[in-house]
C-alpha cells in the first residue's frame, strides 16, 4: 500500500499543521511493524539525493540494533539506569543463564529497583519468578542477606511488601521462625549486653505506622492461619511471647483478636490491655437490648490451643446468647477430645493464681467458659459422687456388720450380711471399671496422678477384705479403720468439685489448712524429735528399767 502511494506522487516529506511528516509517524511505529526493516529499505533505496539516503541509512542501522537486542545483565541494567522501563519489561523475560548467574542478577535488578522505587519493575521480577526462585532471592541488611518478604517487613517497606506477600509462592517462613517472630529480631539484637549498636538505639515499644500497616496485611492473608500465628521458634515461644516481653501492646491486642493462644503469656499481660481485650470478645448484632432477637456473641478462640483445634476438627469457637427467656446459653457443636478441657482451663489456672488478675475471673468471657465447661463435665462428676456413695453406703456397714457377725451370733446381722456382701461387691466393680475407663483414655495422666494410685489401694484391700484373705485380728481392724477413713476422705474430695454446693468452699478451706497444717508440723517436728531424743538420753537406764519389769510381770 505504501508503495503504491508513492509511486502515483504521494510526498512522504510534507507536514501536517504538528509539523509531523508522514516518515517521522512510521518511524515511531515500526516497532510494531513486521516488516519495518523492509519499508525502510525501500525509503532509502528510493531516497531523491545522497544526503537524505544516508540518514535513512543510520535509521535502518539503529532499528536494525534494535531488532537484534542482546538480552544481557548489562544492557539490561543499563535500561534500567537510563529510565527506559518499557524496553526493560519487554526483555527481561528473555533473561536466561546460570541458575546462580540468574539469581544474583535478579536480586541486583531487585536492590536497583527498590532503591529507585520502581515499582513496576519488582513485581516484574517477582510475579516472573519460579515458587524456586523466588524463595532462594535475597536482600542485603546488616553485612547479611534476607528473604525479600522478611526485608520488606524489617524495613516496614509498605508498597514492596504488599507486593511480596500477594505473591503466592513466596514463603512465610524462614528457617524455625515466621514473619511475626522476625519482627522482634531487632529487639533481641539491641537488648543484648554485648551489642555494640545498643548505645546508639532508643529503645521504643510503639510500632510506627508502616509497621503496624504491614503487620496487619500478614494477618489478613489467608496462609497466616492459626496455626501460623501460634507456631514456636527455635526457642520454643511463640510470637505473642515476645510482644508481650517488649511490650508490644498493638501486636499483642490484634495476635489475641486473630486467635493466638493466650496461655502461654495470660500472667505477663497488663491487666488494663487483658481486660479491654475481654470486653472486645463480646459482640451483639444491630439488634436492640429489649429485642427478643437481639443476641450476644462470645469468642472464645484465644483460649483454645490451634494443634488441639486442627487435630480434632474444632473449628467452631463462639457461642450465641439469644436474649429470650426460652432458649438457654447453648455453645455451638464441636468435635471434642478429653484433653480438652485441661488444655483450655491451665491458662484460667494461671490466671486464678495470679493475685492481680484473679479478680478478671469474674468477667463474663471468661466465666460463661467456665460454665459452658462445667456443664459438659459435671454428669461425670455426679456420677463419679453416685459410685463413691454407693461404695459408702455399701462396704462400711458390710465392715461393721462383718465385725459384729464374728463377736456375736446374731440372726439379725447374718440377715443383712449377704445383702450388703452383693451391694460391696457392685460397688467395687463399678469402682473397678471406672478405674480401667480413666486408664484407657489418659495412661500416662492417669499413672502420674497420687489419688488415682489411693483408689488402686483401697480398691485393692477392699477385695482383701471381701474375700476374707486376712486372719481376723488386731491388724485387721486397724486395715478397716485406714479404709473407712480413706472411703470418706474420697468422699470430702468429690464435694470439693461441686460449686453448686456452699460446702465446696467450705471444703477448698479445709483442704489448704489441712495443707497448711502437715507443713509447719513437718517443721516443728524437728524440734518434737530432738526433745525425744534428748529425753530418753537422760533417762534412758529407768526406761529400760520399767520395760524388763513389765516384761516380768507379764
Amino acid at each position: 500500500m505504501m508503495k503504491i502511494l508513492l509511486s502515483y506522487g504521494c510526498n512522504a516529506n510534507s507536514s501536517d499543521t504538528q509539523g509531523k511528516t508522514p516518515f517521522s509517524i512510521l518511524v515511531n511505529k515500526l516497532q510494531n511493524l513486521k516488516n519495518g526493516n523492509e519499508i525502510l529499505k525501500y525509503f532509502r533505496d528510493h531516497a531523491s539525493d545522497q544526503r537524505r539516503k544516508s540518514k535513512l541509512t543510520k535509521v535502518v542501522t539503529a532499528f536494525e540494533d534494535e531488532e537484534i537486542f542482546d538480552v544481557s545483565f548489562l544492557n539490561l541494567k543499563d535500561l534500567l539506569r537510563n529510565g527506559d522501563i518499557n524496553k526493560f519489561e519487554d526483555e527481561f523475560p528473555q533473561l536466561k543463564g546460570s541458575y546462580q548467574a540468574y539469581k544474583t542478577n535478579c536480586e541486583d535488578f531487585l536492590e536497583f529497583a527498590i532503591e529507585s522505587r520502581l515499582i513496576n519493575v519488582i513485581d516484574l521480577i517477582v510475579n516472573s519468578a519460579s515458587s524456586k526462585n523466588i524463595n532462594d532471592l535475597r536482600l542485603e541488611e546488616n553485612n547479611s542477606k534476607i528473604l525479600l518478604l522478611f526485608w520488606a517487613y524489617k524495613e516496614a517497606d509498605l508498597e514492596v511488601f504488599s507486593i511480596f506477600l500477594l505473591n503466592p509462592h513466596i514463603s512465610l517462613h524462614f528457617g524455625s521462625s515466621t514473619l511475626l517472630h522476625y519482627f522482634f529480631e531487632k529487639f533481641k539484637i539491641y537488648s543484648s549486653k554485648d551489642s555494640k549498636e545498643s548505645d546508639e538505639y532508643q529503645w521504643t515499644s510503639e510500632m510506627t505506622s508502616n509497621e503496624k500497616k504491614c503487620f496487619d496485611l500478614i494477618l489478613k492473608n489467608t496462609r497466616c492461619d492459626r496455626d501460623y500465628l501460634n507456631k514456636l521458634d527455635e526457642d520454643g515461644y511463640p510470637a505473642i511471647y515476645y510482644s508481650v516481653k517488649y511490650g508490644v501492646d498493638y501486636m499483642t491486642r490484634r495476635l489475641l483478636e486473630e486467635g493466638a493462644y493466650i496461655g502461654s503469656v495470660i500472667t505477663n499481660i497488663r491487666r488494663s490491655l487483658l481486660s479491654d481485650f475481654l470486653d472486645s470478645c463480646i459482640t451483639s448484632n444491630s439488634k436492640f437490648q429489649d429485642d427478643k432477637d437481639f443476641k450476644l456473641t462470645v469468642d472464645y478462640k484465644f483460649l483454645e490451643p490451634s494443634s488441639i483445634n486442627n487435630k480434632y476438627g474444632m473449628n467452631q469457637i463462639a457461642i450465641n446468647i439469644p436474649n429470650s427467656s426460652v432458649e438457654k446459653l447453648h455453645p455451638f457443636s464441636v468435635k471434642e477430645h478429653h484433653d480438652n478441657y485441661d488444655c483450655e482451663m491451665i491458662s484460667l489456672r494461671k490466671l486464678v493464681g495470679n493475685a492481680n488478675l484473679q479478680r478478671l475471673i469474674m468477667h463474663p468471657v471468661l466465666a460463661s467458659f467456665v460454665f459452658l465447661k462445667w456443664s459438659k463435665i459435671r454428669f461425670l462428676i455426679h456420677l463419679n459422687l453416685i459410685f463413691t456413695l454407693l461404695y459408702i453406703f455399701s462396704f462400711i456397714p458390710f465392715v461393721l456388720i462383718n465385725e459384729h457377725r464374728t463377736t456375736s451370733n446374731n440372726n439379725c446381722s447374718n440377715l443383712i450380711y449377704k445383702p450388703l456382701y452383693v451391694a460391696s461387691f457392685l460397688s467395687i466393680t463399678v469402682l473397678i471399671l471406672r478405674e480401667l475407663s480413666q486408664l484407657i483414655l489418659s495412661p500416662k495422666r492417669y499413672i502420674l496422678s497420687r489419688s488415682n494410685w489411693i483408689d488402686i489401694a483401697l480398691i485393692l484391700v477392699s477385695l482383701a477384705i471381701l474375700l476374707d484373705f486376712w486372719s481376723r485380728n488386731h491388724h485387721l481392724r486397724m486395715l478397716q479403720t485406714i479404709i473407712i477413713l480413706l472411703a470418706m476422705w474420697e468422699y470430702f474430695n468429690l464435694l470439693g468439685y461441686l460449686p453448686l454446693l456452699s460446702v465446696s468452699l467450705h471444703t477448698k478451706i479445709f483442704r489448704k489448712v489441712f495443707t497448711t497444717f502437715f507443713k509447719s508440723l513437718a517443721f516443728y517436728s524437728v524440734m518434737i524429735i530432738g526433745f525425744a531424743l534428748a529425753f530418753y538420753t537422760l533417762q534412758g537406764d529407768k526406761f529400760v528399767r520399767d520395760s524388763n519389769n513389765s516384761f516380768i510381770n507379764s
